[in-house]
């Protein structure tokens, strides 16, 4: 019977264990995906000195080892990356809202794929 019981509670926390997992991983979609590359950006040494297509590169590289080309994300940067500066961000933000996703911002590419000046 004490075998039994303990056999239980090991499953309990395993089963616990994969679930969490789970879920914690469906909490971050493709678009957050994005965003973290972005964050990950941020953190390089000298941004500030990328060109617009080096930034486009460093994201696409990220990309290319996280998302799949069918990823709602991935297909949204394809578009977007290369669009008018002024409308990149707001282009990506509405790919984002039309997947379901309304709530979904990242300041990191806001700042760093609209920079004010190149």
């Amino acid at each position: 019977m004490k075998a039994k019981f303990i056999g239980l509670i090991v499953v309990f926390f395993v089963v616990s264990a994969t679930a969490f997992t789970f879920l914690s991983k469906v909490d971050e979609n493709d678009f957050d995906i994005v965003c973290s590359s972005f964050k990950e950006l941020s953190k390089e040494g000298d941004v500030d000195a990328l060109s617009h297509e080096e930034r486009v590169a460093y994201i696409t590289k990220k990309l290319d080892q996280k998302l799949t080309a069918d990823d709602n994300a991935y297909e949204a940067w394809m578009a977007t990356s290369s669009a008018v500066e002024g409308q990149r961000y707001m282009l990506f933000k509405m790919a984002a809202d039309s997947t379901g996703y309304e709530s979904w911002s990242c300041e990191e590419m806001r700042s760093l794929i609209e920079p004010s000046s190149e």
